[in-house]
């Protein structure tokens, strides 16, 4: 087993652009491939995929939290119940 962690300070722009580039991957249900610590990993992603959201503040900063995993899996895979919704800011 191999696991690797790496955090990337981006900016809006940046983390945008990455998640439209992972978006329209999973979108085409073609196989994501990317370096993370100098290491190649190839993913070919099943679906479902899941999404946790996590809200932490405190009286000195309001912090969330966006993970996705996405799997490969060997085997058939359930549906999700749905996807949290975004409010446009006005």
């Amino acid at each position: 087993m191999c696991i690797r962690d790496r955090e990337y300070p981006l900016s809006f722009a940046e983390a945008a652009a990455f998640l439209r580039e992972l978006a329209d991957t999973l979108v085409k249900g073609s196989r994501i491939e990317m370096e993370i610590s100098q290491q190649q990993i190839q993913l070919a992603p099943d679906e479902p995929i899941t999404l946790e959201i996590t809200y932490r503040e405190d009286p000195k900063k309001k912090k969330m939290e966006v993970e996705l995993e996405i799997k490969e899996h060997f085997g058939s895979a359930g549906r999700g119940a749905g996807r949290p919704t975004l409010k446009p800011v006005e």
